[in-house]
C-alpha cells in the first residue's frame, strides 16, 4: 500500500480467545481465518472491501461466512455484516473488532519508501448472533 488508492490482497488469521455459547456448549473458544481485497491507500482508510472469513471452533467444528465487510485503518480493524453461511451458528450474523499493534512511524516510513505490506493487529471482540 502507497499514497496511491489501489486494490489490496488481504489475508488474516487470529485467535478470538474464550469463548462462551449456551446454544453450542462445547464450543469453547476458536480462530479465524480471513481471505479478501479491498482498496486503500496510505492516507486511510487502509482497506475497506470484502472477504470470506473461516472460524475453527475449539470443537472441530467449523463455520464459514462467506462475504463479510472489512476496515483497517491506522488504529483499529472490523469485519461485520457476515452471515454464517456453514456450520454452527448458520443464518446469524458476526462482528468482529480489533486494535492496531503496529508503529505509526514504521508505517509512515513505509508509505513513503517500499510500501506498506503487513498489518499486525489484535482482536478485543467477537460476537455471532445477539450481544
Amino acid at each position: 500500500m502507497t499514497f496511491k488508492k489501489q486494490t489490496i490482497q488481504i489475508q488474516a488469521h487470529g485467535d478470538l480467545g474464550d469463548c462462551d455459547s449456551p446454544s453450542n456448549p462445547k464450543i469453547t473458544g476458536g480462530v479465524f481465518r480471513l481471505v479478501g481485497s479491498g482498496t486503500g491507500n496510505c492516507t486511510g482508510p487502509f482497506a475497506v472491501g470484502h472477504g470470506k472469513l473461516t472460524i475453527s471452533w475449539s470443537d472441530g467444528t467449523s463455520s464459514t461466512i462467506s462475504q463479510t465487510g472489512i476496515r483497517i485503518d491506522a488504529h483499529t480493524w472490523s469485519l461485520d455484516g457476515g452471515v454464517v453461511s456453514e456450520g454452527p451458528f448458520r443464518s446469524q450474523t458476526s462482528s468482529v473488532t480489533g486494535r492496531s499493534t503496529g508503529s505509526l512511524i514504521e508505517w509512515g516510513e513505509r508509505c513513503i519508501t517500499s510500501g506498506v505490506t503487513t498489518y499486525t493487529g489484535a482482536t478485543e471482540s467477537f460476537s455471532i448472533g445477539s450481544t
